[in-house]
């Protein structure tokens, strides 16, 4: 994938998507703007929940007082907060997946690892070299691809991110730093040059 574009959605990310969407009308039916920071407080609070639960399921394990280990509940609770991360990207103006895609891989490359979300995936070259498999030569041509296509990822999802936090109204809390460092990025994106 040589455009600076992430991988395009799953099916299923794109239905959860469409699913917020028409329920956010049903939660609020006035339309007021709730923004990211709602959002966001909504995914803190249904990740505090699962984290009770993982809680109360590790008493259980240890033998402590207090502990429980409801499984279904806690697969409703991460439910929850797959559903909450997906409003923060709406909120955002941000489509989930390819960023998940961009980030996975991104922390794959840097910590020198072959797995990869999306197409295409790598052959693992590490595994073919001193057996002298044919595969290496492809392998290494599918890793370089690969990595460029992460580079690419990478820097769309940073300016995707940037550009996110330059329009929204929590601009003013961040730290002078980041925001010179955001500015640089936008500038340096508009102007063509490398950030």
């Amino acid at each position: 994938m040589s455009d600076a574009s992430p991988s395009p959605s799953l099916p299923q990310f794109d239905a959860l998507r469409q699913a917020n969407l028409a329920r956010a009308k049903e939660w609020n039916p006035t339309g007021v703007d709730t923004g990211p920071g709602f959002a966001g407080l909504e995914l803190a609070g249904e990740v505090g929940e699962l984290c009770n639960l993982l809680k109360k399921a590790e008493r259980a394990r240890l033998g402590l007082v207090g502990g429980s280990v409801s499984p279904a509940a806690i697969a409703e609770e991460l439910a929850d907060v797959v559903i909450c991360a997906d409003l923060v990207g709406l909120a955002l103006g941000l489509d989930v997946w390819p960023i998940v895609v961009a980030k996975f891989n991104a922390t794959s490359e840097a910590k020198g690892f072959g797995t990869r979300l999306g197409d295409p995936i790598p052959v693992s070259v590490a595994r073919f070299k001193d057996a002298g498999h044919p595969a290496t030569a492809a392998g290494e041509a599918a890793e370089a691809t690969s990595k460029a296509a992460a580079v690419d990822h990478t820097r769309a999802l940073l300016l995707m991110l940037v550009d996110a936090l330059h329009r929204d109204a929590l601009w003013h809390r961040l730290s002078d730093n980041t925001k010179v460092v955001c500015e640089h990025i936008l500038r340096a994106d508009r102007s063509g040059g490398a950030s």
